[in-house]
């Protein structure tokens, strides 16, 4: 099963969200310009189609009703639900301006809006997986999951602002780190782990629950969805300074002061000079940097060896998670299971290939 196969489904799975978003819409009536700026563009509904290709894989022993793969597309869309919710208060939180080449829901509307908008999501995500027509203790774990995880993700949102605040500037002018490299490190995947994994978690435990695995393989999805989201990542960090995030410009992610690893890696990599240049202007008001000196930090992570830092990151982190699936108590083989996540990895590294040697 080739990760390709996610086309498969998007159609599918698209027809339901444009099914969905009018009732959503006409429930949302003060909301609803906000909400419809928003969602009517799609975006690549990979956690959707995620969560019903590991649904079918799971059930590939066994035959599957249409009725019981429309509860997992319902439950596919409220988890693209909380995923959009997270992306509008995300863009307000870092100033971004545009999203899927569109001016973002804050900047269109206002910030006040934008809280509205992205909290009205959070709960129409647990309404629409409320009302699955499933057994009621599969309906109360799942609804548990959704609001553990995004529990998480709110807890990695602010743990970002932790960051930075960690390296201190010592007397000796270096920007000396509060933590060493490999702490650094870890605190960032700690970050990421809630932030990001959480939304790669979902869609496998969704699917698992509602497959009827046991709690012993349910338990397990997370070794596997840690690594896979933290990559997820660290790929979007490499695509917001050397390739096209649908945005107004790149190195946003410098810009706004947010961390991320190849910045955070070049702190400790780079020389003295440069170490010190870099770690002000994350720390700078986001008005006052220049598109030089974006050019600039682009270059410096470059030379420094931080790219090539974060790309060999990625690499141990792929072969984390496709280890820990492969130890998967599954009912079916674990290896087309792998097969398919590694080709997953291909598809979500594919922005960033040019990256590689």
């Amino acid at each position: 099963m080739k990760a390709q196969i996610l086309e498969t489904y998007k159609p599918s799975i698209i027809e339901a969200w444009e099914t969905m978003l009018p009732t959503l819409l006409q429930q949302s009536t003060a909301l609803a310009p906000m909400l419809h700026h928003h969602l009517h563009v799609v975006g690549k509904m990979l956690r959707p189609s995620l969560t019903v290709a590991f649904y079918e894989l799971l059930q590939s022993n066994r035959s599957t009703g249409s009725e019981d793969l429309s509860q997992v597309i319902q439950a596919a869309l409220a988890l693209e639900l909380l995923h959009n919710g997270t992306l509008i208060h995300d863009d307000l939180q870092d100033g971004d301006e545009t999203r899927r080449h569109q001016p973002t829901v804050w900047k269109q509307f206002s910030p006040y809006q934008a809280i509205n908008a992205g909290n009205a999501l959070y709960f129409h995500s647990q309404r629409l997986l409320a009302t699955l027509s499933l057994p009621a203790e599969t309906v109360q774990q799942l609804s548990l999951y959704l609001a553990n995880y995004a529990i998480a993700i709110i807890d990695g949102q602010a743990q970002e602002k932790l960051l930075w605040p960690k390296l201190q500037e010592a007397s000796e002018g270096r920007i000396f780190p509060g933590l060493v490299q490999e702490e650094a490190q870890a605190f960032y995947l700690q970050i990421v782990q809630k932030k990001t994994s959480a939304l790669f978690s979902l869609p496998l435990l969704i699917a698992g629950t509602i497959a009827g695995e046991d709690p012993e393989t349910l338990a397990g999805i997370d070794a596997v969805a840690d690594p896979l989201g933290a990559l997820f990542q660290i790929q979007d960090d490499l695509l917001d300074l050397y390739g096209d995030k649908g945005r107004d410009s790149a190195g946003n992610d410098i810009a706004e002061g947010k961390p991320s690893l190849p910045a955070l890696q070049c702190i400790y990599m780079a020389s003295t000079e440069d170490a010190t240049r870099l770690y002000h202007l994350i720390q700078q008001p986001r008005e006052q940097t220049s598109h030089r000196d974006i050019g600039w930090a682009i270059d410096i992570i470059r030379e420094s060896g931080a790219l090539q830092h974060s790309i060999d990151t990625i690499d141990r982190l792929r072969s984390q998670a496709l280890q820990c699936c492969r130890e998967l108590p599954l009912r079916v083989p674990s290896t087309p299971l792998a097969d398919f996540l590694d080709s997953l990895c291909d598809t979500i590294l594919q922005p960033i290939a040019h990256l590689y040697p």
